[in-house]
């Protein structure tokens, strides 16, 4: 949220509080009442999947449904990010196996 709304940024916990509230609100009711508080939202989702959906074909369509050829990725764009995971995840195993596997450790 800090870069999408940074007005808001000192309002976050207030905002965060409000959104728990309505939750909170929401399931204490009945499965009635819940399912109505909530159909709202699902419905307003679905909604703007429709409209994602209908703007990618009538994008489509304006191009006359042609393939479009990929970007070009960088190895490094790719690679990158899998060897720092694959290192945060080589860190964490040996932290907990270290004193393990140290003879004489106690």
């Amino acid at each position: 949220m800090e870069r999408a709304l940074p007005e808001l940024q000192s309002k976050q916990v207030l905002l965060g509080l409000i959104v728990i509230a309505v939750l909170l609100a929401g399931n204490l009711r009945g499965v009635r009442q819940a399912g109505q508080l909530f159909a709202a939202p699902t419905y307003l989702f679905l909604l703007a999947m429709g409209i994602l959906v209908i703007g990618g074909l009538v994008q489509a369509a304006g191009r006359g449904f042609a393939t479009v050829p990929p970007p070009h990725i960088s190895v490094t764009a790719v690679l990158g990010p899998l060897l720092i995971l694959r290192h945060e995840r080589w860190r964490g195993d040996m932290r907990g196996a270290q004193p393990v596997t140290i003879k004489g450790y106690q």
